[in-house]
């Protein structure tokens, strides 16, 4: 399936750039980004994030910048890069805070709090996924309250408190049950 979405996402890119075409030239850019990342092809996805998010921002697209951010945040944070993937997933935030994307500040705040329990920041975590919970929730976003829960339970856990590690783990796996 990956390799016909690339497929059409590399036709799309290239019909972009023949009409000269910079919103879909950077929305293709993203897509293939997005592929490259479900085959594991690092270097290829970097390319493809840090085009795309240079013609967002020059066409000042705030939203399409702000995914693209978010979801290289996550590439970065894997290759180990933590303190840059905590600035672009900040920067995402930042946007979608001012976009009014209350479930995609959630899933910002979720991404953000992983990269600070990552950083040993307990407290910092905790308070991100405190307001990625409450964002979650009043937004009915049920994968990302388990995603939250998930992640308030390896801060318990990394404080050493066991017993609340596994309350919290076991809320997050019954809703996910539901």
């Amino acid at each position: 399936a990956y390799g016909q979405a690339t497929q059409l996402f590399e036709e799309g890119l290239a019909l972009s750039r023949e009409m000269s075409d910079t919103y879909w030239l950077a929305t293709s850019l993203l897509s293939l980004a997005f592929a490259s990342h479900a085959r594991g092809d690092s270097e290829t996805r970097t390319e493809l994030y840090e085009e795309s998010m240079d013609l967002f921002r020059e066409q000042g697209d705030k939203q399409g910048l702000a995914y693209c951010l978010n979801n290289f945040s996550l590439v970065v944070c894997s290759q180990g890069d933590l303190g840059r993937a905590a600035q672009l997933a900040e920067e995402a935030v930042a946007l979608l805070r001012e976009l009014g994307a209350k479930g995609d500040v959630a899933l910002g705040l979720c991404n953000l709090g992983w990269m600070a329990l990552l950083q040993d920041d307990l407290g910092r975590a905790g308070d991100i996924y405190r307001e990625s919970l409450s964002l979650a929730w009043e937004t009915g976003l049920n994968p990302l309250v388990q995603r939250t829960l998930e992640g308030f339970a390896c801060v318990a856990g990394a404080k050493g408190d066991a017993e609340r590690a596994a309350r919290l783990w076991g809320a997050a796996q019954a809703l996910h049950e539901t």
